[in-house]
C-alpha cells in the first residue's frame, strides 16, 4: 500500500487576505487493472477499467505512480493474465502541465497515483470479514474539485452554448495545478454563470477518449462536472 497524501491546503483567493478557504484535488477510482506499463525505475502507469453502476460505457483512465519504492510494489503485486484482472481502489489527484511545441504552448492534464489497495468484495464490506465473498467491489469513478475559478469558456455550436469549461486552482504539498473541468446540461448552466475568482466545488468522474493525431492514435482524460457550488 502507498501511503496516503493529504491534498487540502489553505490558499488565499481574492484580495481579502481573511478570507481563506481550503482546495481540494481528490480522484478516486475502483475497477480492474487491464494494463501496466512500467517505465522506468521511478515510474510505473497502470490503466483502469471502470464502469459504474447505472452507465454502460467504461472507461480506461491511466493512473501514473512516482518513486521507486511505490514502483517496486506495485510491479510486483499487480500480476495481469488472460483469466484474471487485479480489482483495486486507487486514490489520487488530477496534476497539469503545459508543454512546448515549437511556437504553440499545449496544456496537459493526467491523474497521479497517492495511494492503491486491493478492492474489496461486496460481502467483505458489509461484514468486515477480510477473504470471505466472490462478488467484485462496485466500479467507482469520482473526482472531487474545490478552489477558485481561474478561466472560463464557453463551448457554442450554431451560437448556442452547449457547455461551459472552468480552468480551477488547487494547491498540493505546495505545488500549484490547473485542472479543467468540463460541465454540460445542468452543469453547465451553473459553470456559465460563474465569476472569476468564485470558490467552487465540482463533482463529477473521468472521461477517456481517443484522438488521431499525426497518424497516431493518443489518449486523453477528461474530467467532465456533473454538480457544482459556491462555497
Amino acid at each position: 500500500m502507498i501511503s496516503n497524501v493529504n491534498t487540502a491546503k489553505t490558499v488565499v483567493v481574492g484580495n481579502d487576505d481573511n478570507t481563506k478557504m481550503e482546495t481540494k484535488n481528490e480522484v478516486v477510482i475502483t475497477g480492474s487493472v487491464v494494463r501496466k506499463k512500467k517505465m522506468t525505475d521511478n515510474v510505473i502507469a497502470l490503466t483502469i477499467a471502470v464502469r459504474v453502476p447505472g452507465d454502460d460505457i467504461v472507461n480506461y483512465p491511466q493512473i501514473t505512480f512516482y518513486g521507486e519504492d511505490s514502483v517496486e510494489k506495485i510491479d510486483s503485486l499487480i500480476v495481469i493474465s488472460a483469466e484474471e484482472k487485479p480489482r483495486v481502489t486507487i486514490y489520487g489527484m488530477i496534476q497539469t502541465r503545459k508543454k512546448r511545441y515549437g511556437e504553440e504552448t499545449r496544456y496537459f492534464q493526467s491523474i497521479i497515483g497517492k495511494k492503491l489497495e486491493f478492492a474489496r468484495t461486496q460481502m467483505e464490506i458489509m461484514t468486515g470479514i477480510d477473504g470471505v465473498g466472490r462478488h467484485r467491489a462496485t466500479g467507482v469513478n469520482s473526482t472531487c474539485l474545490i478552489g477558485p475559478v481561474v478561466h472560463k469558456y464557453d463551448i457554442t455550436r450554431d451560437n448556442k452554448r452547449i457547455g461551459t469549461i472552468l480552468t480551477l486552482q488547487t494547491i498540493t504539498e505546495g505545488k500549484m495545478n490547473n485542472p479543467k473541468v468540463t460541465c454540460f446540461k445542468n452543469a453547465s448552466t451553473v459553470a456559465s454563470r460563474l465569476e472569476i475568482g468564485d470558490m467552487v466545488c465540482v463533482t463529477g468522474y473521468i472521461n477517456t477518449k481517443e484522438k488521431r493525431e499525426n497518424g497516431e492514435y493518443r489518449k486523453y482524460e477528461s474530467v467532465i462536472g456533473t454538480e457544482l457550488a459556491v462555497i
